[in-house]
């Protein structure tokens, strides 16, 4: 039996992306599912910049660190912050602020040029942690997602292989803008 917050989610993923249907099936973007999808990106967009703008300046002013505001495209469910912590070494924090669901989620990234592999880890130093959460919660209203539902598959959505919660709402795959 699934809990109360496992409920809320599979039925947030389900106003968004259409049960039974691959993205590369040709009627995929005609479907009430993908419209309702790209609607709220549109409104996302326009009423939440500001507050992005807000955190991505108070976190490098916090941080003392370079941070980057990617915005999304029209297949990704998040924004996302970049946080460069090391830029020769390909190591940055990504925070994935999604426009479904009032949650972010945040890991570390380290880049591999020699095997083009990107690394991540979950677990932050707690002091840069803390001044995330602070300030997204302040800013945005938003909380953590709990993490032991991030690769939980979704049942009935085939939109990919594998379709699970982080794909749903934060990214289909880890990404440093600049590796």
């Amino acid at each position: 039996m699934k809990d109360l917050f496992e409920h809320f989610l599979i039925t947030s993923a389900y106003h968004y992306y259409p049960k039974n249907i691959n993205e590369s099936d040709l009627y995929f973007d005609e479907t009430i599912e993908r419209k309702n999808f790209l609607k709220l990106l549109e409104k996302w967009t326009y009423f939440e910049n500001d507050k992005l703008n807000r955190l991505a300046i108070n976190l490098r002013n916090l941080l003392g660190l370079e941070v980057l505001l990617n915005e999304s495209d029209r297949n990704f469910p998040s924004f996302m912050l970049e946080i460069i912590l090391n830029k020769k070494s390909y190591n940055t924090i990504n925070i994935y602020i999604s426009f479904f669901i009032p949650f972010y989620h945040i890991v570390e990234l380290k880049g591999s040029l020699e095997k083009r592999k990107i690394y991540s880890n979950v677990k932050l130093n707690d002091k840069i942690e803390g001044i995330i959460n602070k300030e997204i919660n302040e800013i945005l209203n938003y909380n953590a997602f709990p993490l032991q539902y991030l690769e939980e598959t979704i049942p009935d959505l085939t939109i990919n292989e594998e379709f699970n919660f982080r794909k749903a709402f934060f990214t289909d795959c880890y990404r440093i803008s600049f590796f």
